[in-house]
């Protein structure tokens, strides 16, 4: 599952993705296999209604337990 949260001024906010099941919606093929590569995909939309700022988007993929698999922040800036 998908796990998004905007990191703005260090605090965390939630960021709810539709579809964040990577196994139907990101390309995944699960059960996830040690020692394989995968390549995980998703489209985020970003409403005209976000105001301008810069953030870091910190993603995670987690298993059933909610343990992260990955997780990386991205820094990005909404124009």
């Amino acid at each position: 599952m998908a796990v998004v949260h905007g990191v703005i001024g260090g605090m965390p906010l939630p960021f709810p993705v539709p579809n964040p099941d990577g196994c139907k919606f990101g390309g995944l093929t699960c059960p996830l296999e040690n020692g394989k590569t995968y390549t995980y995909t998703h489209n985020l939309f970003i409403r005209s209604s976000y105001p301008p700022l810069g953030v870091k988007v910190r993603w995670e993929l987690q298993d059933e337990a909610g343990k992260d698999i990955v997780c990386i922040e991205i820094p990005c800036h909404i124009q």
